[in-house]
């Protein structure tokens, strides 16, 4: 369930966090957009072309130069407890995308079968079939890692949750906070 009421203004520095294909970018650029802050996917940060990642040390300093920009809308997860918390103690607000893994799934399923066929680029990654058999592949890796994820920030909203931040868990709540939401109304 969403609580709105503890939503404040202004917003200029948010964080969206969730499973992989729960979302995320979707919520991010609409309230990026309604807040008229930069959007910043932590997977630009990430990911190489053919599937190589950054260095840790490359991964902490673009983020710890994302943080330290003015206004930020920051969409990703937290594999670094540290960086995590930073960025959450950052955020005036932190959007929790916590949606059932059914739900999950049939989102990372279509955006996976999506990006086979239209060979849309990610951030120099393009999908293959042979991708879907790797263990870090987003269909695998969200069956893994939801009830995770839920755990992780379950535990990092009760240990350092900014003085905002809502946790939705369904598609229609998403949406509802994103086009109805306490965005659209005054302090």
């Amino acid at each position: 369930m969403a609580e709105w009421s503890n939503v404040g203004h202004p917003l200029r520095r948010v964080l969206v966090v969730g499973p992989p294909g729960v979302g995320k970018s979707w919520v991010s650029v609409q309230l990026a957009s309604i807040l008229g802050i930069p959007h910043v996917e932590l997977d630009g940060f990430k990911l190489r072309p053919v599937r190589q990642l950054t260095t840790a040390d490359e991964y902490e300093a673009a983020v710890r130069t994302a943080l330290a920009a003015d206004a930020w809308l920051l969409d990703g997860n937290w594999s670094d407890d540290t960086l995590g918390e930073d960025a959450w103690r950052a955020a005036d607000l932190v959007v929790w995308l916590d949606y059932p893994r059914p739900v999950v799934m049939r989102q990372v399923a279509i955006r996976s079968a999506r990006r086979l066929v239209t060979r849309e680029d990610y951030y120099g990654w393009t999908e293959s079939v042979r991708d879907w058999f790797s263990p870090t592949h987003p269909l695998r890796w969200s069956w893994r890692m939801v009830a995770g994820y839920a755990d992780r920030y379950s535990s990092m909203a009760a240990r350092f949750a900014p003085r905002n931040h809502v946790r939705l868990t369904s598609r229609e709540a998403a949406d509802r906070f994103v086009h109805e939401g306490p965005l659209f109304s005054e302090p």
